[in-house]
């Protein structure tokens, strides 16, 4: 599947349910992200609602492209309760070892400024830690 969606122009893939041959999608290059991390790993690009031993080919059937997908949070992910996400058709979805975002197409300026002044005071927090200053105070004078 990630060598027809390579071949296609996907980029990566995000997927709410199980996957196998994690290690094929590696050698490809091939990020693929499923949704919710129930064990982080801090080896690859792969995160599982569950890993799967079977093929999609005996259940799963591609039903619509280009529509409105929900998502709902399963335990442990629901305490406290998440609401449902809405992934629309043009939304960017970005994902790491902590997990996946999804950016509503018409807020990708403000996440990107929200983003950057986030990681603004991170460093500077993260400077006064290093110079051996207290967390409360750190926190107090940035955040």
């Amino acid at each position: 599947m990630s060598t027809a969606a390579q071949a296609k122009g996907i980029r990566a893939a995000i997927i709410d349910g199980g996957c196998r041959d994690i290690s094929e999608h590696r050698e490809l290059g091939y990020p693929v992200s499923l949704w919710f991390t129930q064990k982080p790993r801090a080896d690859g690009q792969v995160f599982a609602r569950h890993h799967s031993t079977l093929g999609q080919s005996s259940f799963t059937r591609p039903s619509e492209l280009n529509c409105p997908l929900i998502i709902k949070p399963l335990p442990p992910h629901s305490v406290p309760a998440f609401p449902d996400t809405v992934v629309m058709p043009g939304d960017i979805l970005v994902a790491d070892l902590d997990g996946v975002v999804v950016i509503p197409r018409g807020k990708v300026g403000e996440v990107i400024e929200l983003a950057e002044k986030g990681k603004g005071v991170d460093e500077r927090i993260a400077k006064d830690l290093k110079a051996g200053r207290g967390v409360a105070e750190s926190f107090a004078k940035w955040r």
